[in-house]
């Protein structure tokens, strides 16, 4: 059985609890991390590069449906998952799934 990288899921959701803690308190947390669905959930503003080059940067739904950052990251644009991006609540942005 293949998992995922990166913390089992128990930390991840200890993580995840502590990060919506945080800004909950209004305290700023960086993070850095590959699993875009983790970051998605959090981050209000993403900054996204490739290679050590700046390539998006922005509120997160504008960033996560950039050509560039879907093609880099995901490979080939699927335009459902786009519009399912430009169509969510704006106060969506902690729950976008890809």
């Amino acid at each position: 059985m293949s998992r995922r990288p990166g913390p089992p899921p128990a930390e991840r959701s200890a993580i995840s609890a502590t990060v919506d803690t945080l800004c909950e308190l209004g305290t700023t947390v960086l993070l850095v991390d590959h699993d875009v669905d983790f970051v998605a959930r959090h981050a209000r503003h993403l900054v996204v590069l490739d290679q050590g080059q700046l390539i998006a940067t922005g509120p997160t739904r504008q960033v996560l449906s950039d050509p560039q950052v879907r093609r880099i990251y995901f490979g080939l644009v699927r335009e459902e998952q786009v519009d399912a991006l430009e169509h969510a609540p704006a106060d969506s942005d902690r729950s976008v799934r890809l």
